[in-house]
């Protein structure tokens, strides 16, 4: 191997290496026109607006080592001027249910299998009245939790999971009830202390008890 073949050799290790350390992520661009993007390292379908697919441009970004992500699908404005820079809009993070909230983030909705944040522009650098116009109805449209959640598709096994705060009175219970399925789980045991009851469970009979002075509940 010559001089030459090492250094090159050198270099290539060397960018490998510090592109895992850094968190180097792929980015994809996207074709709105064709209607659906689809996920890639998570199962979803993501149904691109008409309007959008004329005025919107956007990418979809691979998280890379260690990142809190797995599918990032970014989306940009494109201003009337053709010479002008794309100005953002809105980022869709979709990555693991125990992925906590960030600062900048905030979460949409959660399944089983992923929680979906959003991170939206806030301020832009557009000055034609035209651009200002259109731009106010896509950040309507990003604004609106629910127009999002009515874009995304998911397979059969998944399905939404809804988390709600519980009260008993004044108190508030540091669990939530969690409704899957249709189906409403309470947290038990908290519940049942709130309300003065004593928690049993009968392992024989796969039974719980609740009891207090003047009720036995089973």
């Amino acid at each position: 191997m010559n001089r030459k073949s090492i250094f090159i050799f050198f270099v290539i290790a060397f960018f490998c290496v510090n592109a895992h350390a850094a968190n180097i992520s792929s980015v994809y661009t996207i074709n709105l026109k064709e209607g659906k993007i689809y996920g890639k390292e998570a199962e979803y379908t993501f149904l691109v607006p008409q309007l959008w697919r004329t005025y919107l441009t956007a990418d979809i970004e691979l998280g890379g080592y260690e990142s809190i992500y797995l599918d990032k699908l970014n989306f940009y404005y494109m201003p009337q001027n053709s010479l002008a820079k794309p100005e953002f809009l809105m980022s869709l993070y979709i990555s693991s249910p125990e992925v906590q909230e960030e600062e900048y983030m905030h979460k949409i909705m959660e399944t089983n299998k992923y929680s979906f944040f959003v991170n939206r522009a806030e301020a832009n650098n557009m000055t034609s009245e035209l651009d200002l116009a259109f731009f106010q109805i896509f950040i309507n449209n990003v604004s609106d939790d629910e127009f999002l959640k009515d874009l995304i598709r998911f397979p059969e096994d998944q399905y939404f999971v809804t988390y709600n705060t519980v009260f008993v009175g004044d108190i508030e219970l540091a669990s939530s009830a969690v409704k899957e399925r249709n189906k409403l789980y309470l947290p038990l045991r908290e519940l049942a202390d709130a309300l003065d009851y004593e928690v049993s469970w009968n392992p024989e009979l796969y039974m719980v008890t609740l009891e207090n002075e003047e009720n036995i509940i089973n």
